[in-house]
């Protein structure tokens, strides 16, 4: 079943490259929020390191949705890698107002090959042991670092970048195997942090190079009659 989830980077910085606004307004965040539980939407996606996004959806509450966290890197040398695992998880929970996390998710593959990496995975489960977090997992950039990763432990939830330019996650056949894993699988940067709205005018001449791909998206959408949303 597929699900819609709502991302919050826009909510604690200016992301996005078609953000010509800013942060998203505080008053914005709790109009957004009502109308994405209107929308049966229940699921959030924030992250330690989306700037003070946990602390302003705490503030408005969000007691009736699932939250889903990432950590920030591990830090070289830490010593002890379960504690710092608990206090960020700590941090993000009281920032949050909430008692558990629906999912943590290790912002970095790379975190999990280093001299730290079991020791890092072990942190992740005992905060599943001990009802701190529902799900644990990894956000990733490229399919290939599933094929470093994923014999390294049982990971509930993977997040990935999947729109309809970039279907490497598709096309490497790792869709359909977490799928018949049974691994909930998050997609994100469905329009290319806005990309692929925008009008071909308005688009950043430091993606000139990938001008005849989207200019063929141009040129499927009108030859469809749809806008770039539908």
């Amino acid at each position: 079943m597929n699900k819609l989830a709502l991302g919050t980077a826009q909510f604690g910085s200016k992301y996005g490259i078609a953000n010509n606004l800013g942060q998203v307004k505080f008053t914005e965040v709790e109009q957004i929020l009502k109308l994405a539980k209107n929308s049966n939407i229940d699921l959030i996606d924030t992250a330690i390191g989306y700037g003070n996004s946990e602390k302003v959806l705490g503030k408005i509450g969000v007691k009736d949705f699932k939250l889903v966290s990432k950590l920030i890197d591990l830090p070289h040398n830490c010593e002890d890698v379960n504690r710092w695992v608990e206090e960020k998880v700590e941090i993000s929970l009281k920032l949050l107002g909430i008692q558990s996390l629906y999912g943590l998710l290790v912002h970095s593959s790379k975190n999990l090959l280093d001299n730290s990496g079991k020791k890092l995975i072990k942190a992740l489960n005992n905060l599943k042991i001990n009802g701190l977090v529902k799900k644990i997992g990894i956000s990733i950039y490229d399919p290939i670092e599933l094929d470093q990763v994923m014999h390294l432990n049982k990971f509930d939830i993977i997040q990935a970048p999947l729109n309809i330019i970039d279907r490497r996650l598709e096309v490497s056949g790792w869709l359909s195997r977490l799928s018949k894993s049974g691994v909930e699988v998050h997609t994100r940067s469905t329009f290319l942090q806005g990309l692929l709205l925008m009008k071909q005018n308005k688009i950043p001449k430091k993606f000139n190079k990938w001008q005849s791909i989207l200019d063929q998206w141009s040129i499927e959408l009108e030859k469809n009659s749809l806008n770039a949303i539908e």
